[in-house]
């Protein structure tokens, strides 16, 4: 017998990635959402009131799911299923977090370093002509690198290097993983050095070896205005769609289309930082009635503009879906892929594509998945 050691390395590690990993990550996940549940679903159901179901229908209710899908008192106060509008027979459309994450996702998306390292992401893009943000340089083990791999080795060479981009707002955001948001930060040009906006502090080669180290340095987009109501080009924060995308290795279907409208002047529009989330039409493009923020609250109108959301449409549904086809068709071992899209002064970009996307997003602005879950079914 002839043993491929390569391939067994490869077969084991595929193996660990489905079946150890969730046994190594259940404390953490459980952890996690002990957190959320105190901070704000049990926050959310307290507040309730009357939209709240009466006792004896809410302890009919966890005994069913726990019976009929083994779902318990944490996943009905993460969905809000305690509300009146949450009708019984629709339970069975929901997919269990647990389940989506640690039982399905390492089992169908086997090359999931090639989103997870946005570094790797950046580069299989542009050598496919998916359109990103321009990426100035990366840095990784304390070495810098410009977009082409150059070794960046003075001060000189990075502010020629950033001399480039002094009329662009440029973002350093991490490059393994993803962060729900956090460690992302700007950093300005005055006009002779540059600096990070929160500080104002000048910064040199040292500074952005300690502050960028593992990170992906790029191009901040603006919003296009022209084309979203919502938008202020001038706006901080780049509005996305979320696409969630299912591949079955020789068709890419879109399943759901979710636009985040960010609340606050952060760099980023996650739930955990205000956003509010609608569901989107992928015929159509008109946006649902009712937009939901990571505390439950619904919403018809966007709280900034005033606009209600079921009056907009967003025309070129059509072509963003499209650039969510070709990026799933390049990645085409992992079979669900959650994409940030952007339509930017620059055109229609991908943000980054998520190999374990948020499934609370989905599920809360479409009562459940059913779409996705069915594939997962019949998988």
């Amino acid at each position: 017998m002839r043993w491929n050691f390569n391939k067994k390395i490869g077969e084991f590690a595929f193996w660990s990635q489905a079946y150890l990993m969730p046994l190594f990550m259940w404390p953490y996940w459980t952890k996690f959402r002990i957190y959320k549940t105190v901070k704000y679903y049990w926050p959310s159901f307290t507040k309730s009131g009357a939209r709240r179901k009466s006792k004896i229908s809410i302890l009919i209710d966890i005994a069913y799911l726990l019976v009929r899908f083994r779902f318990g008192l944490i996943f009905y106060m993460h969905y809000g299923l305690y509300n009146k509008n949450k009708v019984r027979s629709v339970f069975a459309h929901y997919l269990s977090d647990t389940k989506f994450y640690y039982n399905v996702l390492p089992k169908v998306n086997k090359r999931t370093w090639e989103l997870d390292d946005k570094v790797i992401f950046s580069y299989i893009c542009s050598l496919n002509s998916i359109p990103i943000p321009e990426t100035v340089f990366t840095v990784r083990s304390q070495i810098l690198r410009s977009c082409g791999g150059t070794v960046i080795r003075s001060n000189d060479d990075l502010y020629s290097l950033l001399k480039k981009y002094s009329n662009h707002r440029i973002i350093i955001k991490p490059a393994l993983c993803g962060s729900s948001g956090e460690g992302i930060f700007e950093i300005k040009f005055d006009g002779n050095y540059w600096y990070k906006t929160d500080i104002g502090n000048r910064l040199n080669m040292c500074d952005l070896v300690t502050l960028a180290d593992g990170n992906l340095i790029a191009q901040l987009c603006l919003n296009n205005s022209n084309l979203d109501p919502f938008a202020s080009n001038a706006s901080q924060v780049l509005h996305t769609y979320r696409i969630l995308t299912y591949s079955d290795g020789a068709t890419v279907t879109v399943l759901y289309v979710v636009r985040k409208m960010p609340q606050t002047s952060r760099l980023v529009d996650n739930g955990h930082y205000g956003a509010i989330y609608v569901g989107v039409n992928p015929h159509n493009g008109r946006l649902h009635r009712l937009g939901i923020d990571e505390q439950l609250r619904e919403y018809k109108n966007d709280p900034i503009t005033g606009i209600r959301f079921s009056e907009v449409m967003v025309s070129n549904i059509d072509e963003l879906i499209q650039v969510a086809k070709d990026a799933a068709v390049v990645f085409l071992e992992n079979k669900i892929i959650g994409w940030d899209i952007s339509d930017t002064t620059d055109g229609i970009v991908v943000i980054e594509g998520n190999s374990s996307p948020g499934l609370a997003l989905i599920q809360k602005t479409h009562n459940g998945c059913l779409k996705l879950k069915e594939l997962i079914d019949a998988y």
